[in-house]
């Protein structure tokens, strides 16, 4: 998402990345080869999400879309509103603002409510950029800070102590436990929150592009169950990620052929608050990460060729237990 790998907590189907497609300008998928920027995971190729593109205008400009969804009775309402200045010969500096806000009751299948099945999400971003032309090259400097929270219920019914009311569960023509319709969101539950900040640099030369880029990501998730005693307000699972990437990349492009080539470190602390009361599915670790990558893609006539090489370089700190 504007550039940036999306680190978060993805050992689980339901752990979808911290993405809201409302607020996006454009979507690519790139395939084959050109993965290899992206790191070992991307082979099968990556969804490139632009969120915020500096625009130069110096015009105020924005928009307001919004949705309704019959079934859950909720609405989904995005914003953005950007604008651009001159503030000399050869320099523009662009802004941009935008967010968005959802929130959906329970769903309703045809006979009965789906209890506990709604959702709330909340997201805001900020971008600026600045740019100016010398006279051999260009400068480009871009900052990005994203905002993400979601708070999605756990379908009531699915909360089991034991066998027999799993066997009850499966053998049910309808879920075993259905309340009147309600945007409330009640426990079993999970709430994650994700930040997301960019800062990037362009050097645009008449030989090459080169581009430095440092982004921060600090991923917060919180899983909260059906507890006695009046611990439910405990999480049963609360997990920070903390990411730290640094990257540099150069671009050469002669006629139709490009090649590109870059070296990357990454630094991923995940750390499990205290207190819980239940042992974490995932233990503490530290993660460093160097490498480094080529791409090439050449066309002649009608043919393309798309060559990519990449070596990377992993290790683990994990904290264990007896």
């Amino acid at each position: 998402q504007n550039g940036v790998k999306l680190s978060g907590q993805s050992w689980g189907a339901e752990h979808a990345p911290e993405i809201d497609a409302s607020s996006s300008q454009s979507i690519e998928v790139i395939k084959g080869a050109g993965g290899v920027e992206y790191g070992t995971d991307a082979m099968g190729g990556i969804v490139s999400i632009q969120q915020a593109s500096p625009n130069y205008d110096t015009t105020w400009s924005g928009k307001i879309t919004t949705s309704y969804n019959t079934n859950q009775l909720g609405t989904a309402t995005h914003a953005r509103l950007e604008k651009g200045w001159k503030t000399s010969k050869n320099a523009q500096v662009s802004f941009q603002l935008g967010g968005t806000y959802k929130r959906f009751g329970d769903a309703r299948a045809p006979k009965y409510v789906i209890s506990n099945s709604g959702m709330l999400e909340s997201n805001g971003f900020t971008a600026l950029a600045y740019k100016k032309i010398f006279n051999n090259f260009q400068l480009e400097s871009q900052s990005y800070y994203n905002f993400y929270l979601r708070k999605n219920g756990i379908l009531a019914a699915s909360h089991i102590g034991n066998i027999e009311d799993l066997e009850n569960a499966i053998s049910s023509n309808q879920p075993t436990i259905i309340e009147p319709w309600t945007y409330k969101i009640s426990y079993p539950y999970q709430q994650t929150i994700h930040h997301t900040f960019k800062q990037e640099i362009h050097f645009n030369t008449s030989w090459a592009k080169y581009q430095l880029q440092y982004d921060a990501q600090i991923d917060q998730r919180q899983e909260f169950d059906l507890r006695r005693n009046g611990r439910s307000d405990i999480p049963v699972m609360d997990i920070d990620l903390l990411t730290h990437h640094l990257a540099a990349k150069i671009i050469k492009n002669i006629h139709k052929n490009t090649f590109k080539a870059g070296l990357e470190l990454y630094l991923k602390n995940n750390h499990n608050t205290a207190g819980t009361g239940i042992r974490p599915i995932i233990p503490n670790y530290l993660e460093q990460n160097i490498a480094l990558w080529m791409h090439q893609q050449m066309v002649y006539k009608k043919i393309e060729l798309d060559a990519g090489a990449r070596i990377e370089f992993q290790q683990y700190n994990i904290s264990t237990f007896n």
